[in-house]
């Protein structure tokens, strides 16, 4: 202690602690976000599954009819959703990277706009650092398609549940 003052050292954690509590808020609804983006792409799929369903549904009697079982015919509509989860998967990390490298001037043009996404009174930063985290990435890769399987699963499971005379007969 210096002149009778006691001095007490502090991290830039405990400093800005109001800062990183508010940015784990956000990550954390940023996540909740991505959850029903994803919850609502997958409904997306089961939907389509269940009109193909209800649209092949002739084809499908014929493919029993000639002796395809319900497992196979499950693996049909279950391969059907893993690649539509494929392709949704493949788009959104295109996308998600092509808005990652062009972040800055994102945020400047919204900025143009009277929209301030990232003020740097409140963040200190000039700009927004861009991260990808690749355990995250494959995290939610793996989350994806394990819910596509089971959403495309009851379409798969009604196709396969269905009679083969009633269908050929629809």
């Amino acid at each position: 202690a210096a002149g009778g003052r006691a001095y007490r050292m502090i991290t830039w954690r405990e400093a800005d602690r109001q800062l990183f509590d508010a940015l784990a808020v956000e990550t954390n609804m940023t996540a909740v976000l991505l959850l029903l983006i994803s919850i609502v792409a997958l409904f997306c799929v089961m939907n389509t599954l269940l009109v193909l369903t209800v649209q092949k549904t002739p084809e499908i009697g014929l493919l029993k009819a000639l002796g395809f079982g319900k497992i196979k015919i499950m693996a049909v509509f279950l391969t059907h959703g893993l690649i539509q989860c494929t392709v949704g998967i493949l788009l959104g990390l295109g996308v998600s990277w092509a808005i990652l490298e062009n972040l800055q001037n994102i945020v400047e043009w919204l900025g143009t706009m009277g929209m301030e996404v990232f003020p740097a009174e409140i963040y200190q930063l000039s700009e927004i650092p861009p991260r990808i985290v690749c355990s995250d990435v494959v995290y939610v890769v793996v989350i994806i398609y394990i819910f596509g399987l089971l959403a495309s699963l009851v379409p798969a499971m009604l196709a396969a549940a269905k009679d083969p005379v009633k269908a050929l007969n629809e």
